[in-house]
């Protein structure tokens, strides 16, 4: 199901995309998901987790607000977490290749 809304921001109407529908994956019973499209930024909302995207930032900040956290996610910080992953990575075969 999909809906339009306009909404204001700084003074200015711009008109964004609401889509609501349920999904289930794995088996598993279908939960509601919502998304949010306007032309610099998504959200999509499940029961647990939100995820907003802002193109004009460059920027995605995951929410919980099961336990009211959340953390940013940049494109410096991805490759950042893709180095370490790469280091995890080569200290794993290392020791493998020790490995009888």
């Amino acid at each position: 199901m999909g809906a339009l809304l306009a909404f204001g921001a700084g003074g200015g109407a711009t008109a964004a995309t609401v889509m609501a529908f349920d999904e289930a994956a794995n088996g598993a019973a279908a939960q509601p998901r919502t998304m949010i499209l306007d032309a610099n930024r998504l959200r999509m909302s499940t029961a647990a987790i939100d995820f907003v995207f802002r193109g004009d930032l460059n920027k995605v900040w995951v929410l919980r607000s099961k336990n009211h956290t959340y953390f940013e996610l940049t494109p410096g910080g991805l490759g950042q977490i893709g180095a370490r992953m790469d280091q995890a990575m080569a200290q794993m075969k290392e020791k493998l290749a020790a490995v009888p």
